[in-house]
């Protein structure tokens, strides 16, 4: 079956507010590549996060 599969993060700026990040992609490019798509977004977050929580210092 075909169809759309996402991973997705949720991020808050240092005054609350929270933002949402997600990565879509077909089902077909998505199964079997999980961790990578994982992965590729984890490490989004982590750069967005730092910008966030460092802005300012």
């Amino acid at each position: 079956m075909q169809g759309i599969c996402a991973v997705g993060a949720v991020i808050s700026d240092q005054m609350g507010n929270l933002r949402a990040i997600s990565n879509l992609l077909p089902s077909t490019r998505f199964y079997g590549r999980e961790e990578k798509h994982t992965a590729s977004l984890r490490n989004t977050f982590q750069t967005i996060n730092h910008h966030f929580n460092n802005k300012g210092k």
